[in-house]
């Protein structure tokens, strides 16, 4: 940021003025700090995503497993239902219904100690359980606020659909493209290894329930200073520094929730 010793002179009447920009001015900082790491934090879960996606790791279709609840198998007479038919008026809430309770048995599940939702290194499988007090949900705010409008504001006793604390998200990558992302991931093998992976361009993702050590990011080397004035312009410049972290760790318990179609009808 440049700020300039004569427009400091003429544009303040007074000290309480001159607070209130040097105010305004913190604030605005702070806010394109913060705006850095929450992007950090995006391109974290994005490429948790897209590793989960790489090796079909707990990478959950919810309506494959919602046909197989209903026992459509495909079979004659047994169409499957599409993305399409379970965002009609007439199968839109019962769909909903039932994927509450599977993420919550996933839920569950994530609290016993298994070697199930998370990567195993070859010869060294380690069993992991996740309290329900260090898991983290994340979910697709507009998926939410579709479900709250149209599935849950006629439903009396709604405290029974309840998935506990979990946080928002109202895009995953883009905010132009909010339901998808398009990585290629760094993912951990079986063999230890952290390799690259292919290119993963996802849709549809519902949300990501994980072990609070699976992912995330720190801040360090965070510091600010100014430069000498500059006597011939009359100006001096403000810099601020940081340096974001972040880490996936596919060991940690996880599970990623989407929606695709299920061909073979």
């Amino acid at each position: 940021d440049t700020i300039y010793r004569d427009q400091l002179d003429q544009a303040f009447s007074g000290p309480d003025e001159f607070a209130s920009f040097l105010a305004m001015y913190m604030q605005n900082a702070r806010d394109m700090i913060e705006q850095a790491h929450e992007q950090t934090a995006r391109m974290t879960i994005a490429n948790f995503i897209g590793a989960k996606a790489q090796k079909k790791n707990n990478y959950v279709n919810l309506l494959a497993e919602y046909n197989d609840y209903l026992g459509l198998d495909g079979t004659t007479g047994k169409t499957r239902l599409t993305i399409a038919d379970v965002y009609k008026p007439e199968n839109y809430t019962a769909f909903v219904r039932w994927m509450y309770g599977r993420i919550l048995t996933y839920s569950d599940w994530l609290t016993e100690r298994t070697q199930v939702y998370h990567v195993n290194v070859t010869g060294k499988e380690i069993s992991r359980h996740t309290p329900k007090r260090n898991q983290r949900l994340y979910i697709y705010a507009p998926e939410m606020n579709n479900i709250r409008t149209s599935a849950l504001s006629d439903i009396y006793h709604d405290e029974y659909l309840n998935l506990g604390s979990y946080e928002s998200v109202n895009f995953w990558q883009s905010i132009k493209t909010p339901g998808s992302i398009n990585v290629t991931p760094s993912y951990t093998d079986t063999d230890g290894t952290v390799k690259k992976g292919t290119a993963q361009n996802l849709s549809n993702i519902i949300g990501v329930l994980m072990d609070e050590e699976a992912a995330g990011y720190t801040v360090v080397n965070e510091w600010s200073a100014p430069t000498p004035f500059n006597a011939a312009g009359g100006y001096y410049n403000q810099y601020y520094h940081f340096t974001d972290r972040y880490w996936n760790d596919l060991t940690e318990n996880a599970v990623v929730f989407y929606l695709a179609d299920v061909g073979g009808d």
